[in-house]
């Protein structure tokens, strides 16, 4: 109404990932087979090793009236994710701590994205049979279909009507 369009921003203020490894010494079963073919376990040492990565981002969003400077919508959007991979006696694989990000970021600019945009959903409804009010129900579906929803309504309602005065 007053001129002027809206400008997003976002500010990422906080991108990071982190990694740490641990190791803890047990004690791990292993079978052993001797030259006659026996088998026992044996206790032996060992090495158990967890890799954790976890991943933090949060993005400030604005929206701002170009014409006025004024500031419609201001809000910071956060998500973390933590990873974990474990072996023994050797170090654990590889943790994707950029695609990590990359998931995160995307999620929280979805979560902004949902408020701001347009979002539409699709809502189906089966309706009963309307006995001798069934012009009014296809009069109300017609209108949803065409998006007049005070039309529907007031079509519905005037079927809800004539039911209630006919119990049969």
């Amino acid at each position: 109404e007053s001129g002027g369009a809206l400008l997003l921003h976002g500010t990422v203020t906080n991108y990071h990932y982190s990694e740490s490894l641990d190791s803890s010494q047990s004690t791990c079963s292993r079978t052993v087979t001797d030259a006659n073919g026996q088998s026992t376990t044996v206790q032996v040492p060992c090495t158990h090793y967890t890799r954790r990565g976890h991943a933090q981002v949060a993005i400030a969003f604005n929206v701002t009236h170009t014409g006025s400077g004024q500031t419609i919508y201001a809000s910071t959007f956060q998500d973390s994710s933590t990873a974990t991979q474990t072996a023994t006696d050797a170090e654990p694989g590889y943790i994707n701590g950029e695609g990590m990000l990359a998931q995160l970021r995307a999620g929280v600019t979805e979560q902004f994205a949902r408020i701001i945009l347009p979002w539409r959903e699709t809502v189906r409804v089966r309706f009963g049979r309307c006995g001798e009010a069934r012009a009014f129900c296809d009069e109300g579906i017609v209108a949803v279909r065409e998006g007049n929803f005070p039309q529907a309504i007031a079509s519905f309602q005037e079927a809800a009507r004539w039911l209630e005065t006919r119990p049969e």
